[in-house]
């Protein structure tokens, strides 16, 4: 076979490739929603879900979610794609108020409560619900 039928032969496979792969990132995310209370009552609050890897190696990018008025989020992996990695991740909730209620604190800007979980996110839709006090 000749010189430049090794090299159509090897530049197909790279582009087959990059196209099969392409829609990887999104496979593997699933939808997390859910909701945060904070004693008794919907909290104003800020969820990381990163995903666990080796111990050596983060297991991908983080997803991110804020409350909303009612304690609700919908997790996000980008500003554009819902979701989260498949697998457990390692969840920070910071608590900063309770809807509704004006809470003083020590000094701004810092949480009222922070605190660390370990969930499995499954493929397909996923319901949290943090159930949180002092």
């Amino acid at each position: 076979m000749s010189r430049d039928f090794w090299i159509a032969a090897t530049l197909a496979c790279v582009v087959v490739g990059c196209t099969a792969g392409g829609n990887s990132k999104s496979e593997d995310l699933a939808d997390v929603r859910g909701t945060v209370t904070f004693c008794g009552a919907p909290a104003n609050a800020e969820l990381i879900f990163e995903p666990i890897g080796s111990a050596q190696f983060s297991g991908g990018r983080p997803s991110s979610a804020v409350t909303d008025e009612n304690g609700e989020f919908i997790l996000y992996h980008s500003s554009d794609q819902k979701g989260s990695k498949t697998g457990e991740n390692r969840i920070s909730i910071k608590i900063h108020g309770i809807a509704g209620r004006e809470i003083t604190r020590s000094a701004p800007g810092t949480a009222l409560l922070s605190t660390w979980l370990v969930r499995d996110v499954k493929p397909g839709q996923n319901q949290f619900h943090f159930v949180l006090t002092f």
